[in-house]
């Protein structure tokens, strides 16, 4: 017998999760609160874990409470991220290049779930390209780096990486952005 000690990573988990087709709202609630990834509560039947999560995404995608998947204190927080995830506005008019009037949420979980639900949306690279620039034009770089790396993980699985590399060239801030996140993402 041997023992191994592992300790759950978002940066590891998260382009897992978005190749998994994990509910983007369970991927933005973990970026919103890394912590809540694995936190293990010995008196509790159930808590979060990588696994316990992608379990929750499916309870989630049916309409089933996620709480006998990740315990009482992680699905409560996750229910309040949803209901603030429920009033966003529709992130599609970004993806197609008309929303540049939607603001940027101020609440900092909208904030996430903005970000990652971009980058969990786009089909192509050409709607990539669009989120990123309304992102350039009305959020700081802090938010344009995490849309980033994950779209980039999202445009790998599509097999749409290529043709967005050659966007890049295209745009002097995306080129920045994604040098950062290839250092990032595929160090």
């Amino acid at each position: 017998m041997i023992h191994f000690s592992l300790e759950a990573d978002l940066d590891s988990w998260k382009p897992y999760a978005m190749k998994q087709n994990v509910h983007p709202d369970v991927v933005g609630f973990l970026s919103f609160r890394p912590e809540l990834l694995f936190h293990l509560d010995r008196k509790q039947p159930a808590f979060p874990t990588p696994r316990s999560w992608e379990t929750a995404s499916r309870l989630h995608r049916l309409g089933i409470d996620v709480i006998p998947a990740v315990g009482q204190a992680a699905g409560d927080e996750f229910r309040v991220y949803c209901d603030v995830v429920a009033e966003l506005p529709d992130l599609e008019p970004i993806l197609a290049g008309t929303g540049g009037s939607i603001p940027f949420p101020n609440e900092m979980s909208a904030r996430y779930a903005t970000c990652v639900g971009l980058a969990m949306r786009c089909r192509n690279e050409h709607e990539a390209l669009r989120a990123f620039s309304w992102l350039d034009e009305s959020s700081g770089p802090e938010w344009v780096q995490l849309f980033v790396a994950d779209v980039m993980v999202r445009l790998e699985q599509l097999g749409c990486l290529g043709p967005f590399a050659a966007k890049v060239t295209t745009n002097k801030n995306l080129q920045r952005f994604v040098q950062n996140a290839l250092q990032t993402v595929f160090a």
